[in-house]
């Protein structure tokens, strides 16, 4: 008993012809030329303190307007002090310039979503397609409770 498990045992091996089908010769892909698209440069003067909600947190917003329509939006740093102290000098007033550049139909829809972010703080090229603009009409005396005090 203890001697068959010891000594397996051994099985004849069998040739088999394999066959393979012969795979047709790939054709020679033809270079055909990339169309060149003109690219397109538009620059928007934007306040500093709007220049963050361009960005958005993590530059979320920007990547998603260049990704929408295939455009490099260009904007300035603006630069904070490493140790987070209060600034000595009062901030920049002065409008900074904000390059986009692609072709010239996504820079036309790019230049529209930033315009939009800064006047009404959202863009509808970043919204779902049954997104629906409304408004309210609220007695002025009631906006502290709904704003905050």
């Amino acid at each position: 008993e203890g001697d068959d498990l010891a000594s397996p045992e051994v099985l004849p091996s069998i040739s088999v012809p394999a066959v393979v089908a012969k795979q047709p010769e790939a054709e020679t892909p033809v270079s055909t030329p990339i169309p060149e698209v003109e690219l397109y440069s538009e620059v928007i003067t934007v306040e500093p303190r709007k220049v963050g909600l361009l960005i958005g947190p993590k530059g979320v917003t920007k990547i998603a307007i260049q990704e929408a329509t295939g455009v490099n939006i260009t904007m300035p740093r603006i630069d904070k002090p490493a140790d987070g102290s209060p600034v000595a000098t009062s901030p920049s007033t002065s409008p900074v310039s904000v390059t986009v550049e692609g072709p010239e139909a996504g820079v036309k829809r790019a230049v529209a979503a930033l315009n939009e972010l800064i006047t009404k703080g959202y863009t509808t090229l970043l919204t779902p397609e049954d997104f629906v603009e409304g408004s309210v009409t609220v007695h002025p005396r009631y906006l502290p409770d709904i704003i905050g005090k």
